[in-house]
């Protein structure tokens, strides 16, 4: 016997917070500007991330706690993109674009 799975209907993806392009629209956005705490354990580990309110005085927004295994990779995913010629390239053109936007 062969299994199908029927697509589900966009009202119920609706209903569940998933757009029509597959997307979670109620993962919440939050806004973090550096590291306040970071706490790396040998199976699971925890970020802090938080906005400086005011200069100098960091305020934790966040605080996440994952397997010290995927802690470890993202980090190589992280650093992976962030050092790719193509990413600095974009970065770039992206920081030009913007000063000359201000400089005129």
């Amino acid at each position: 016997m062969i299994n199908q799975t029927a697509p589900i209907p966009a009202e119920i993806l609706g209903s569940l917070g998933i757009d029509a392009n597959g997307q979670n629209t109620t993962v919440p956005l939050i806004y973090a500007e550096q590291i306040v705490g970071l706490a790396v354990g040998p199976f699971v580990s925890k970020i802090i991330l938080g906005v400086e309110n005011p200069p100098g005085a960091p305020v934790p927004t966040i605080q996440i706690s994952m397997p010290t295994n995927a802690l470890h990779g993202m980090a190589k995913i992280i650093i992976k993109n962030i050092a790719s010629k193509e990413t600095q390239d974009q970065l770039k053109e992206a920081f030009e674009q913007y000063q000359e936007s201000v400089d005129k």
